[in-house]
């Protein structure tokens, strides 16, 4: 079977490669295609697949420092799998099983919650109170892992140790929660929801509440807050993410569509007045909005009218000739 060495060696990573070389520690993830890897080698890919933390960690033990420049010390590089086929996903959120866990997965959805960024420690930095001896410990990224600590001292085999902050290596990391597609709801069905981690360089990316986006990630299980519980709760831990569309807040209004926002404001249709004369059971003014809609065979005249109003969850005013909505 093919290994990773090989996979590097065709070239596949290089630009990668570099750009990290020159951006480290601002940049350490590795983004792989996972498309690209299968047509490498389909056993690599189906291996990366069934446990994607263990063999991301060998991937990044397989790009040894001396392929990255301008780093001295050892990187710690973050290995992450994008274009993850669909048909090792479910299709949507409430497919999701158990025999999904720990399996990388491609999820599309909307971000229906998204919180602040906070740092997460990533190497923590311990001294031995008996030697001074430094350990340095790797640390889980979860939301709710617990701190690591060495078992002993590998200088004087004892267990007497302080945790030096400042010398502790971080990450950035938030944390968001995806809502299923609208479009994939029944009427009235609440939408189901995921929370997803990411860390490092996806939070450095422009989206916000309700944008719409695609994800692919490692699906994760932690334990509800009830420690005596035997319910769990899972998480995506994001490798890749895609910003298909923006939320409201996110649109960018070019200087001539403000213009015609501003023209439209203008119309009558804004306030859409109609005139009710009783010889014709209503007319409307040429320039509403509602005059600009083609209309349909069981959509025309005041019907359409009352839809558009309907739409605009307009107040209705009478009055002796005319209504105002």
């Amino acid at each position: 079977m093919k290994t990773f060495s090989d996979y590097i060696k065709t070239g596949a990573l290089d630009e990668e490669i570099r750009d990290i070389g020159e951006k480290y520690p601002t940049r350490n993830r590795i983004n792989v295609d996972f498309k690209d890897l299968e047509r490498f080698d389909l056993n690599l890919a189906d291996k990366v697949r069934q446990d994607p933390d263990t063999l991301g960690m060998e991937f990044a033990e397989t790009i040894s420092p001396n392929l990255l420049t301008n780093i001295e010390e050892k990187p710690l590089l973050k290995i992450g799998f994008k274009n993850i086929p669909t048909e090792y996903s479910p299709q949507n959120l409430n497919d999701i099983t158990e025999r999904h866990i720990g399996k990388i997965m491609r999820l599309e959805g909307m971000i229906g919650q998204l919180t602040d960024k906070y740092p997460v420690m990533t190497e923590a930095y311990w001294r031995c109170n008996i030697c001074d001896e430094s350990n340095i410990i790797l640390q889980d990224e979860s939301p709710v892992s617990k701190r690591k600590e060495p078992y002993r001292c590998r200088g004087c085999q004892k267990k007497d140790f302080r945790l030096l902050m400042d010398e502790s290596r971080y990450t950035v990391a938030q944390t968001m929660v995806l809502m299923e597609k609208p479009d994939v709801l029944r009427a009235g069905e609440r939408p189901p929801s995921l929370q997803v981690y990411l860390s490092g360089d996806l939070t450095k990316l422009k989206f916000d509440v309700m944008s719409k986006i695609v994800i692919d990630g490692v699906l994760k299980i932690v334990p509800s807050k009830n420690k005596t519980s035997q319910k769990y709760v899972w998480y995506l831990k994001a490798y890749n993410l895609e910003v298909v569309d923006k939320g409201f807040d996110e649109i960018e209004i070019t200087p001539e569509e403000e213009e015609k926002i501003k023209e439209m404001s203008k119309m009558n249709g804004t306030t859409a007045t109609f005139k009710r004369p009783p010889e014709t059971g209503g007319s409307i003014y040429p320039n509403d909005i509602s005059a600009r809609i083609n209309p349909g065979p069981w959509l025309k005249g005041a019907t359409l009218a009352g839809k558009l109003r309907h739409c605009y969850k307009g107040v209705e005013r009478k009055g002796k000739t005319e209504r105002t909505r």
